[in-house]
This record gives structure tokens, C-alpha cells and sequence, in this order.
């Protein structure tokens, strides 16, 4: 209440006229709600009699219904089995039975009769029909399901509710019905019909029907009238309590799979109903929730039948009832508070008018006055005027400074949410180089809070990374009033570096004296270290290259080397003093040749034998076998989980990664004590995780396996990390740097990718990723195998550019008894083949040849003979080589370099094949 109002209720009390308004409305009030209050309990005890009756309703007609359902039922059957055809059916059927049902006269009579019954299954909706002999032997059935040609006295399911009432039928010569009940051939509750079958004065057997349970469902549980919540309850006594027999609206699975036990006080309706007794009222249900019920008993199937809906539905028409009378009482309320409202505002009006104009003044708000104020006395109206007036002048005024505002505001918010969604850091510092300002970039790229920073030197981001000269320079240059643009490194709240492109800028007054800094900086971070992973990836992906086309020519010499000197040994005598230096040949050319293997690894080139491989269970065998390898002041712990995805890897090259990494891990490890930790199992690799990996280029997000080995010894500085993949880059006194570098490969030709981490004197982590196990198991294998062959002898073709090789192999097969013709590239290779392709029993074919290259004269060959037997002949590995003749028909493949035994091995295979 305001002043004005204290004032008139110091003056005088509430008139007489108000007093006798607010004594009717009391009174009124006070007859509707006692009138209202009746009624309602009037309309309650009425909708629940209806609501009663309804449910009582309902209950008789679905067993009414039920009943009927099942009289019909049982009428159809008695008039199949009284006519001639079920007779004459049944003894034909029973007949060709005898001679098995596979018999050709049981699959004539059963052709012959099963239309006949299918009509009637189709017209009554039965599940299933079936004839039995006397004997009990289910001579037919439309469904053919396990019951079929079983025997109901012996058999599987003598105790079925179909051998029940088969037997009973038998013996009464009466109609017979079972309960409903599992039935295991059905896989659903069954009920079954038997009519025994006379004819002539004569007992044939009996006719049996198996109600359809959806159809009898949908009788029983028709919830027409049953609103949303109400729903029939069908059930039958049980240990426990009730068995529910038929599915309910809010579970359909209860059918013979919920019980309402006895002792839960729940469900009283259902209980007394499956007792034979018949009643309604208003309960707790099965749910535990009120509703009213209606219940009665079914004596064809010795069941109880409840039909109920939730009370909150079945009274729902009394809230709006409910609702409708207190709306009155508020309604009537509400008019008679308007009526003395009314009265008083006619009195007060005036100068309540006026009062508000004042306030509204007070507070600034010129414009808040009413046009016209309302006609008191004289008085009020002059002051009424008079205070519009100056209103009005003010207002005026006022508004002429609210545009230039607007304006110049306008202009700011633009600015300010330029800066704020710059992607570039904006910082205002004072002339000291105290921070006044930065905008959310800042906050995103340094780790520190705005609150943070303001306040601080900007040296809070400072890293060190420069050194005093630089920062001379730059004061020197802004203080003078010009720009500094430099590149600077700063150190983020987490302590890693980050590096800007920076531009300073001095703030002048109008004096022209500097008063502050504005900075904006460009993070150019992740520029440099995409650029430098970039050229990194590209430097190796050359050196691959370099390095398998190296491997390639090299292994090629070796070819010529190994093959003469195995040549040269088969012609010398056993006990030449010149057999230990063919020995320290081929001992030399294997070692060659392994070299190559480790650089063929690294271009991801290395020949790959794929199968499915637990990677725990290889570490496990590899761990045992390097525990004597590894120093003595190391331990070697494991964690290798059993349960692990498969991967499709090459078991001896996944050996050789594991094996480098221990022992790389041992001897980074000095004395006195050391821990290596191996473990494996499985990550889901984000694209943001692959991205800090080696060999991340084309990976999917995706899982992966991995191997991780993790050390303790003396870490990695960057400068070593950089160079670690590199080939022939090493840390140790001995050995060729191809370790870390076939791993690189191996893992590239896997498709997978390799995390490291490492600090110097914080150890080493190599985590190792490899996709999982797609369920592919291609082998592809150049191993010496034993074969049967057949005979030696026969043209071969040699088709190789390297005339070393060529000879080698013309003198290997030659000494294995085999005739011996060459060409030096694949167009003079076809040539020779088109003129002896009937006399060549093979072609060994190189795959890199000038002119016309292998692939080519492969499809050459095999358009002028189809069944050519060609055995591919590279110095890459099989897998890389052989997937480009996938499916059409190569006989074989061999890797150079290779022995005399190996060339006659793969030859006599091609050859058998």
C-alpha cells in the first residue's frame, strides 16, 4: 500500500455498502460449497453402481461367448465324425499306415485326403485335425507336425491332453474336451476335441481337433467396452494360487507364464472366480492397483473370467464433475470480489492515476503517463495537466540522447563480436604490458581464463624460447609507435608450447601519447606440425620405395649368386676342398637375402603368410622364449588378456616386431634394475587419436588390437624420435638401423599404425595397432612343401630380363632334368610360346621386364592357351606380386632369391597341380 492509501485509511474506515458486499459473498460462497459437496457424492455413488453393473455386464457376455465358442466347436466336430467320409478316411488312412507313411499307398491316401480336411480347418478355424485307430496310432494330421505317425498310448506324448482325450473319448464313446495346456509339438497352450467314430455299427477310431489358441483368444479377451485401462482376466487354480491362461492387455507373454499367488492378497476377483463363485465390487487387481471388477466362473474349461477397468478411468467423469463445481464456486467468488473492486476503484481512481504518473517520473519513465486522467475535482485536474507538460519536455529531450546511444552502442556490439568469434588471440594490455582484455580465443588456446589473465603481465604466456635481445627489439620498436610482427612461441597453462604469428600495435589518446597495446595473434601450431608430419611421412614413403626397389635388383643378383653356387656344388665332388668356400657363399647370399627381406619390410613389401592370430597367446610363447635374451637386471611383466579379437597377420613377421621391441627395451634399460611391461588388448582408435600415429594416413576410426611395450630405461629426446623409423639410423654401436624401420613396414603392410611416447629419462611406450580379424583367411605362402611328382622332364620357358638370372635358372632346371628355353622380355617370351606353346609343359615368368612386362604376357599366353602353366617369378613379396592374378589361373609362385631345391619343389607343383 503507498502513502496515499495509508493516508485514506487513517481518515475513515470500509463504507457500510462495502461491509454488506463482502458478507454476501461470504455467504454465497459458503451454500455452494456445502451444496456442491452433496452432489458430489450423490454423482460418485452413481458412477460406481454404473461402472459395476457394466463390468458384471461384460464378465457374462465373454463367458456367454466362450461358451458358445467352445459348443460350436465341439457341434463341427460331431458332424465330421457322424458323416461316411470321416469313416471311410479313417479305415483307407489306417489301412496304408500299416505299409509306413512313406509308402507310396500312404502317400496316395494322404494326397486324397488332406483337401478334404483342410476345408474344415479353414471353415472353423481349427489349429489342427487328426484320425486315430484304436490303437492310438495318429494315423493322419493336416499340420504334420512331431505328434504325426506317434502312437498316444506309448509313445512321446501318451501324457499329451490329446492322449487324454483320446482315451477318454475311446472308452465313453462320448465327446471329450481337455484343458488348455502346453503342447511341446505345437511349442504354444492347446486345447483338444475328441468324437469317437461309429459307422455301421462299427468303432473306427477316433477324430480329434486342436483349438486354434489365437482364434479362442480373440473370443476371450475382445476388449470392446473395456475402455483404455480395463481388460479380461482369464485363469485357472494352481498350487500357488491362479494360473493366468490367456494373455493380458499389459503383458502379453502371461499366457500359462504368470501366477497370482494366493498369499500376496492380490487379485481376490480372479481367485474367487477360478473357485466357481461369481461377484463384483470395487478391488486391488493383480498390479496392485484399484479397479472395478466383475468375475464368474466357466465351467466348459473349470476357469474363473474377470472383467475389470481401472477405478481412475471408470470415475473419471466425477473429475470433471468435481472440476466443474469448484470452477462454479471461483467463478461466483470471482464476480462478487469484481463487484466491490468495482466499488472501491469508482472512489480511488483519481488519485491513484495521479500517484502512479508521479512514480513513473520518478523513475525516468516520462512516457508512462495516460493520456487523460480521470475527472475528479477541479483541482486534480489542473495538476493532472500540469504534470503532462513537463512530461512531455523532458521526454523529448531524453529521447535525442536514447538515438545517439543506440548508435553509438550498435557500433561496439559489432566490434566486440568481431573479436569475440575471431579465431586469432586479441589482447589489450595497459602501457606496462599489464592485460586489460582477451578475447575466448585466447582463453582456447593458452589454457587460462579470461578472469585469469586480466590483470597479469602478458608475460604469463612467456616460454622462454627467446632470448633478450628479441624483446629489446620489440620494445624498442612499439614504444616508438610502430608495429612489431614476429613470429613468438609461448608456453599454454599445461606447460606445452605453441607458436603465433604476432602482430603488436600501439594505442594512442588524443594526446598522442601511447597508452596501451593491442595484440592479435595467429596460432600456427598445428600448420607447422602438419607440414612437418607431412614431409616426414613423405621423406619415409620415398625411402620405401627407394628401399624396396633396391631389395627388388638386389635380390635378383642373388638369385644368379645363390643358383650358380648351388650348381657348382652339385658338380663337385663332396670332398673338394672348395665346398667351404661355396659355403661361405651361399652363408653370405642368405645373409644378403635377409637384409633385403628387412628392406622389403620397410617399403611394406615383405612377404606376408596371413592367417588368423591370437596375439596374446604369441606374445605369451615369444616373452617365454626372450626371457633368456633379455639383460639379467630386467624384469618382464605381462598382462595378455585370452580373450582378445583375432587379427590376419604373418605369424613370423608379428614375431619379429615383438622381438625388436623387447629387446630394444632391455638394452635401453642400464643397471642395476629395469622393468619391461608388455601387454595387449583392444582400443577404439578416434581420428584424432590416429592422427598423432605413425602410418595414419589411410586408417578408418576404427577398433584395433594392439601390443604395447613399455620401458623404464632412458627415454627419447625429439631429435631421436624424429629419426627412429628412419633406415639405417641407429643409436648403438653395432647393428644396420633396419630394426625400428621393418617394423615401420610390417606394420604399414598390416595396415596398421604404431603410437610412440618417450621423455629422456622417463622411458619408452610403443603401442603397435592392427585391424581386426574381417574373417578372411587368405594364405599366401612360399614355403618349401614336399610333393609327389610325377616325373622330371619337359620344356620349360624362361622369361626373365636378367640375363644372370636367366642362366642361373636355365642351368638349375637343366640339372634337374628338365629342357631349357629363354627370352629376355615378355614380348620375345610370347613369341616363343606361340610357336612351341604345344611342346612347353611351363613358363617361369619374371614380373619387372622392359617391353612387355609380365602381367602382360601372362594374358598373352593364356589367349593362346588357356591352361598354361605359369609360375610367377618376383623379387617383391607373394602377396603384393600375386593379388594382381587373382582368379585367373596362375600355377604358382616363387620369391627370388632362390635354391635349386626350392625352383624343382614349386616347378613339380605346378606341374601335379
Amino acid at each position: 500500500m503507498n502513502h496515499e492509501d495509508d493516508a485514506m485509511g487513517r481518515r475513515g474506515g470500509p463504507s457500510l455498502r462495502s461491509e454488506i458486499l463482502l458478507l454476501c459473498s461470504l455467504s454465497i460462497l459458503m451454500v455452494s460449497v456445502v451444496s456442491g459437496a452433496l452432489a458430489y457424492h450423490l454423482l460418485e455413488s452413481r458412477l460406481l453402481n454404473q461402472a459395476i453393473a457394466d463390468q458384471r455386464s461384460i464378465a457374462n457376455q465373454r463367458a456367454s461367448l466362450i461358451s458358445a465358442y467352445l459348443d460350436d466347436q465341439s457341434n463341427h466336430l460331431i458332424d465330421i465324425s457322424q458323416s461316411q467320409t470321416a469313416a471311410t478316411s479313417l479305415r483307407t488312412l489306417d489301412d496304408a499306415y500299416a505299409k509306413g507313411v512313406s509308402s507310396a499307398a500312404y502317400t496316395e491316401q494322404d494326397k486324397l485326403n488332406k483337401p478334404h480336411f483342410e476345408a474344415f480347418i479353414d471353415r472353423w478355424h481349427f489349429y489342427d485335425l487328426f484320425l486315430i485307430n484304436n490303437r492310438g496310432d495318429v494315423v493322419f494330421t493336416v499340420a504334420h507336425e512331431s505328434d504325426f505317425a506317434t502312437n498316444l498310448n506309448s509313445g512321446p506324448w501318451r501324457e499329451s491332453a490329446l492322449a487324454d482325450v483320446f482315451r477318454e473319448s475311446l472308452q465313453s464313446l462320448s465327446p471329450h474336451q481337455s484343458e488348455f495346456k502346453y503342447y511341446p509339438p505345437s511349442l504354444q497352450p492347446a486345447a483338444f476335441m475328441a468324437v469317437p467314430v461309429v459307422y455301421d455299427h462299427q468303432l473306427w477310431g477316433v477324430i480329434a481337433i486342436q483349438l486354434d489358441t489365437d482364434a479362442f483368444y480373440d473370443v476371450a479377451r475382445n476388449l470392446e467396452g473395456l475402455g483404455q485401462s480395463g481388460e479380461i482376466v482369464l485363469g485357472t487354480r494352481s498350487i500357488d494360487g491362479v494360473m493366468v491362461t490367456a494373455p493380458l492387455r499389459g503383458d502379453p507373454d502371461a499366457a500359462f507364464n504368470r501366477i497370482i499367488l494366493e498369499e500376496s492378497g492380490l487379485g481376490r476377483p480372479i481367485l474367487d472366480a477360478t473357485r466357481g463363485e461369481s461377484g463384483q465390487g470395487a478391488f486391488k487387481d493383480w498390479r496392485g492397483i484399484d479397479v472395478i471388477a466383475a468375475w464368474t466362473f466357466i465351467p466348459g474349461l473349470n476357469w474363473g473370467i474377470v472383467a475389470k477397468i481401472d477405478r481412475s478411468e471408470a470415475m473419471a467423469g466425477l473429475l470433471d464433475i468435481r472440476n466443474g463445481l469448484i470452477a462454479g464456486l471461483l467463478a461466483i467468488t470471482l464476480l462478487t470480489l469484481i463487484g466491490v473492486a468495482l466499488y472501491t476503484r469508482r472512489i480511488t481512481r483519481p488519485l491513484h492515476e495521479l500517484t502512479s504518473m508521479a512514480a513513473a517520473m520518478a523513475a525516468g519513465r516520462l512516457d508512462a503517463y495516460p493520456d487523460n486522467v480521470t475527472t475528479g475535482s477541479r483541482e486534480i485536474t489542473l495538476l493532472s495537466s500540469t504534470f503532462q507538460h513537463m512530461a512531455g519536455q523532458i521526454l523529448q529531450h531524453q529521447r535525442g540522447l536514447e538515438d545517439e546511444i543506440r548508435a553509438r552502442t550498435a557500433d561496439l556490439r559489432r566490434l566486440q563480436a568481431a573479436i569475440e568469434h575471431s579465431d586469432n588471440i586479441v589482447m589489450i594490455t595497459n602501457r606496462d604490458a599489464i592485460v586489460e582484455y582477451v578475447n575466448p580465443a585466447f582463453e582456447r588456446i593458452s589454457g587460462y581464463t579470461s578472469a585469469y589473465a586480466i590483470g597479469r603481465p602478458a608475460s604469463v604466456v612467456k616460454s622462454g624460447e627467446m632470448d633478450i635481445s628479441f624483446y629489446r627489439d620489440m620494445w624498442d620498436t612499439i614504444l616508438a609507435g610502430q608495429n612489431w610482427n614476429s613470429l613468438f612461441i609461448n608456453r599454454n597453462r599445461a606447460g606445452d608450447l605453441y607458436e603465433v604469428e604476432q602482430v603488436i600495435s600501439p594505442i594512442s589518446n588524443d594526446d598522442g601519447e601511447i597508452t596501451g597495446f593491442v595484440s592479435v595473434q595467429r596460432d600456427v601450431t598445428h600448420e607447422r606440425a602438419e607440414r612437418q608430419q607431412m614431409e616426414h611421412a613423405q621423406r619415409l614413403e620415398s625411402l620405401g620405395v627407394l628401399a624396396g626397389g633396391i631389395a627388388h635388383d638386389f635380390n635378383n643378383l642373388l638369385t644368379a649368386i645363390m643358383g650358380n653356387a648351388g650348381l657348382a656344388r652339385a658338380e663337385m665332388d663332396t670332398d673338394s676342398t672348395l665346398a667351404t668356400r661355396l659355403d661361405n657363399i651361399e652363408k653370405a647370399s642368405q645373409r644378403a637375402a635377409d637384409l633385403c627381406k628387412q628392406m622389403l619390410a620397410y617399403s611394406g613389401k615383405g612377404r606376408f603368410v596371413v592367417e588368423a592370430i591370437n596375439i596374446s597367446q604369441l606374445v605369451r610363447e615369444m616373452t617365454e622364449l626372450l626371457q633368456v635374451s633379455i639383460a639379467k637386471h630386467v624384469t618382464l611383466q605381462s598382462d595378455l588378456p585370452d580373450d582378445i579379437p583375432l587379427i590376419d597377420a604373418d605369424r613370423s613377421q608379428m614375431q619379429q616386431i615383438i622381438m625388436n621391441l623387447i629387446i630394444n627395451a632391455s638394452e635401453a634399460i642400464a643397471p642395476p634394475h629395469g622393468l619391461i611391461r608388455i601387454r595387449t588388448g583392444t582400443i577404439e582408435a578416434t581420428p584424432a587419436y590416429l592422427a598423432s600415429t605413425y602410418l595414419d594416413e589411410q586408417l578408418p576410426a576404427d577398433n584395433y588390437v594392439f601390443i604395447e611395450v613399455s620401458d623404464d630405461g632412458s627415454g627419447m629426446d625429439a631429435a631421436t624420435k624424429a629419426k627412429l623409423f628412419d633406415p639405417f639410423f641407429t643409436t648403438k654401436f653395432t647393428g644396420r638401423g633396419l630394426g625400428m624401420s621393418a617394423i615401420l613396414g610390417i606394420v604399414r603392410g598390416h595396415r596398421g599404425a604404431i603410437k610412440v611416447y618417450s621423455e629422456p629419462g622417463k622411458g619408452s611406450t610403443f603401442k603397435v595397432l592392427l585391424p581386426y580379424s574381417r574373417g578372411t583367411r587368405k594364405t599366401v605362402s612360399a614355403e618349401v612343401v614336399k610333393t609327389t611328382s610325377t616325373h622330371a622332364g619337359g620344356l620349360i620357358l624362361i622369361v626373365d630380363d636378367e640375363a644372370m638370372v636367366r642362366n642361373a635358372a636355365a642351368q638349375m632346371l637343366k640339372q634337374s632334368g628338365y629342357d631349357v628355353i629363354t627370352a629376355e622380355n615378355g614380348l620375345l617370351g610370347v613369341e616363343a610360346f606361340k610357336t612351341m606353346h604345344s611342346q612347353i609343359r611351363a613358363v617361369l615368368l619374371d614380373m619387372t621386364m622392359p617391353v612387355m612386362d609380365g602381367k602382360e604376357a601372362f594374358r598373352e599366353m593364356r589367349r593362346i592357351q588357356p591352361d598354361v602353366k605359369v609360375i610367377l617369378s618376383s623379387g617383391y613379396n607373394e602377396l603384393d606380386t600375386t593379388s594382381r592374378f587373382a582368379g585367373k589361373g596362375l600355377a604358382g609362385f616363387i620369391q627370388k632369391p632362390y635354391l635349386i631345391e626350392t625352383l624343382r619343389t614349386t616347378l613339380q607343383r605346378a606341374l601335379n597341380s
